[in-house]
């Protein structure tokens, strides 16, 4: 084997990158900070790499370092049993190239709300021009585990006694919701309806009759979407529709109702479907509890 000895070293670059304070003026739309974020990230970056090349520049010793000639393997002669070796080469010493892509890290806080974009697709902007492209910037919540940390830790020693909304501070920073947060607004927009399917607080009768939710229910709409983001059915929301129009058709003929009593029928069938669904809901929290004290008896 023959051994080479280490003349260079890759650059190696970390920096740090708090987005609540690079972003703390910026507009409140979630695609506008999502972007901004990623041009912030690829700002640094790109500072990182002019760094590496003004260092190469201003350094030239460390573009070629002159390295011994690396040691020839020696042969033997069995014959003779004299050595014969190539430890003597006069050549001139080789020359080493500085590593041309550096490693650079990011390490971005997202506390405060801010959500990740895709690591992988922000290093194929630099491929060719750092050395670890897929792994190129990382994400943490430092700051929200430090702060939850030393309330903890002031709570703990009595220091506190005011209470703090904590969930109230997170909300009031964050920029973007996550997919339960929209499946709850939905649910709370679809649910805010009186008994008479008015909007309730509204007052206005043409804005009242545009918000009437009379076919589907809040809780059939909110799954749909649910599926549609978590299991990426493209299809969920189209097919809960269908499947609760054909209900209520069904329905309809069913009853052979005048066309005068069409509407009525399918916001009574609207809310039977309401009730059922909070009665099994009900029964499924009653099994669970159930099952949770005779778990706790036998134990």
């Amino acid at each position: 084997v023959t051994r080479l000895p280490l003349q260079t070293v890759r650059p190696f670059l970390f920096r740090d990158v708090v987005l609540e304070d690079e972003l703390s003026n910026s507009a409140s739309n979630p695609l506008d900070i999502a972007k901004q974020a990623e041009l912030t990230c690829t700002r640094l970056v790109e500072q990182c790499l002019a760094d590496v090349t003004q260092t190469k520049r201003s350094s030239p010793n460390l573009a070629q370092c002159g390295a011994s000639p690396p040691r020839k393997r020696v042969k033997s002669s069995t014959s003779t049993g004299v050595n014969t070796s190539e430890d003597n080469d006069t050549s001139e010493p080789s020359r080493w190239e500085l590593p041309a892509e550096p490693l650079v890290r990011l390490r971005v806080d997202l506390s405060g709300g801010y959500e990740s974009f895709s690591a992988l697709r922000f290093g194929q902007r630099f491929i060719g021009r750092v050395a670890n492209p897929k792994d190129l910037v990382m994400f943490n919540h430092n700051r929200e585990r430090l702060a939850a940390a030393q309330t903890r830790r002031a709570l703990h020693s009595g220091l506190s006694q005011i209470p703090v909304d904590f969930d109230g501070e997170v909300d009031r920073k964050k920029v973007g919701l996550d997919v339960v947060e929209v499946e709850k607004l939905v649910r709370q927009y679809l649910s805010n309806l009186d008994n008479s399917g008015k909007r309730a607080g509204s007052g206005n009768p043409c804005t009242d009759e545009i918000d009437r939710l009379d076919v589907f229910t809040a809780n059939e709409l909110g799954g749909s979407l649910r599926q549609f983001v978590d299991k990426d059915a493209r299809d969920a929301i189209q097919s809960v529709v269908e499947s609760i129009l054909t209900e209520t058709v069904h329905h309809l003929r069913a009853r052979q109702c005048p066309e005068a009593h069409i509407v009525p029928n399918i916001i009574s069938f609207c809310h039977s479907r309401v009730m059922s669904s909070i009665d099994s809901e009900t029964e499924q929290v009653n099994k669970i509890s159930e099952v949770s004290d005779l778990t706790k008896l036998q134990g």
